[in-house]
């Protein structure tokens, strides 16, 4: 945990939190596909497991831009020492300032993001692409209903019509 720490800082809960939002969605989501859940339910919770993932990485690249700007403000933040001191003293001012820990979220956010669609894509991916395809042949299986019984309401009017002693 210290080492966490020394590498992510404070944003280990904001990363800790997206993670259990979507491990529960991603639980949610397979009970529903389970279930036979009508097709919007399926879409949304899809849907919200991929806004955790993108916040994961998101934060990734928020918390880089937060750290870097903070190891800046801290290394140029006595500035006579700083340009007294040369190049090395701030290298280290930035280090200390958090520099690696701003660059170590980047990291972390981009794998754990990219390993957020694995997991997603190889625990759920075959049964939601299942989903998807019953719910578009239901629309296209009503489609063809409709038009069967219009084509036979269509054929039984011109019978009728075809018939001796009728006029159109």
């Amino acid at each position: 945990m210290d080492w966490a720490y020394i590498n992510l800082g404070a944003s280990i809960p904001v990363f800790a939190a997206l993670l259990i939002a979507y491990f529960i969605t991603l639980g949610r989501l397979r009970r529903r596909l389970d279930a036979a859940s009508p097709i919007d339910h399926i879409v949304q919770l899809d849907h919200l497991t991929d806004i955790w993932t993108t916040l994961f990485f998101g934060t990734g690249v928020i918390w880089t831009a937060i750290g870097m700007r903070s190891a800046l403000l801290y290394a140029l933040g006595d500035r006579e020492a700083a340009l007294s001191q040369g190049a090395f003293a701030m290298l280290e001012r930035m280090i200390e300032g958090g520099i690696l820990l701003a660059l170590s979220t980047t990291i972390f956010g981009g794998i754990g993001g990219y390993m957020m669609r694995v997991y997603k894509t190889i625990t759920l991916g075959a049964e939601l692409q299942r989903h998807y395809d019953r719910a578009a042949r239901a629309d296209t299986s009503e489609m063809r209903e409709s038009l069967s019984r219009i084509e036979h309401h269509l054929r039984n009017g011109a019978a009728e019509s075809a018939e001796p002693g009728v006029q159109t």
